[in-house]
């Protein structure tokens, strides 16, 4: 089971380096997809144990990583994402990692990338890792990975997966995947997929996407229109989430970091008034401590999607 209390580090970097390591797949390592490819969440739990003592040290002297990371600086989520497993694998005492961000050309037409190519130094054998991190939100009842759509609308589940388990993951078996294995010495490599995220469901809707991972980390979504309902308990506080703050969870903050349901509303109307956007949000209670400890996670969305599709919003709030 997830328990966020495992990623209440102090920088937000180690939070979100934490949550990638030992946050549920989306997915699970089913039959129906392939028990091999999927990293399951076993592993991934094994890993956050294993680090715990690393990252508590990183939290401590996090200059390594923010250095690192401005090195990487993207305003894209997923690259944010990949440089963090990328600086992870880097100090990792089991893999000794190649190469990160390898595109394959063939005929002066790119095939893909191997996101990170690396060497199990206890299994003595190479590995091809695709890493994503993937936000959907359930449109309908059915359970068909087509009916997961992301927040801009122009992402689905399906098309998501399909090209992963079909494409990507077997890039190493291209002529031109192949060329480049052998420039590091391999023939042949094993590959895994590394995917992390969250599923939002409406309020109206229950059904989990096929082969879900059991324990996947789950959210809700609404319509514009629903969100007044949302923000009457006086409570609650609240956060809009720009893109750079949609992994780890957030905890022990104070309250004038926060919104009200009345305030939160306001400024969601006037970011509607110049475009209407998906925009991410975060829900808090206070505890004991008088802090505020977020409790729930979600969407809210334009009346008119997922017809019409809408940014991912600012990247700043």
């Amino acid at each position: 089971m997830f328990d966020p209390q495992l990623f209440e580090f102090n920088h937000p970097g180690v939070r979100d380096l934490a949550w990638i390591i030992g946050s549920p797949p989306l997915m699970a390592n089913t039959a129906a997809i392939d028990l091999s490819l999927i990293l399951s969440q076993e592993w991934f739990l094994d890993q956050l144990q294993e680090y715990q003592p690393w990252l508590v040290s990183l939290d401590e002297q996090p200059e390594a990583l923010e250095r690192f990371l401005e090195s990487r600086s993207s305003h894209r989520l997923g690259r944010y994402f990949e440089a963090l497993v990328e600086f992870w694998l880097m100090h990792h005492e089991k893999f000794d990692l190649k190469k990160a961000g390898q595109q394959v050309i063939e005929g002066g037409q790119t095939l893909g990338e191997f996101d990170f190519l690396l060497y199990d130094r206890f299994l003595k054998k190479p590995f091809h890792w695709e890493v994503a991190v993937k936000f959907y939100l359930g449109y309908g009842e059915g359970s068909e990975w087509s009916s997961w759509i992301g927040p801009s609308a122009n992402d689905r589940l399906d098309l998501k997966l399909n090209k992963l388990l079909h494409k990507q993951l077997h890039l190493g078996r291209t002529p031109a995947g192949q060329s480049i294995l052998r420039d590091f010495g391999w023939g042949m490599v094993e590959s895994r997929a590394f995917i992390k995220g969250q599923l939002f469901y409406h309020h109206s809707q229950g059904v989990s996407p096929q082969e879900a991972h059991p324990y996947h980390l789950r959210g809700w979504w609404c319509y514009f229109r629903e969100a007044s309902n949302l923000f009457s308990d006086v409570h609650r506080r609240w956060l809009l989430l720009p893109r750079k703050q949609w992994l780890a969870t957030k905890s022990d903050l104070e309250g004038n970091l926060l919104l009200t349901g009345e305030s939160a509303l306001k400024r969601l109307l006037q970011l509607y008034e110049v475009q209407p956007l998906s925009v991410m949000i975060a829900g808090f209670s206070q505890h004991e401590s008088l802090l505020w400890r977020e409790t729930e996670r979600g969407f809210i969305v334009p009346n008119t999607w997922p017809e019409s599709g809408s940014s991912f919003g600012p990247t700043v709030y």
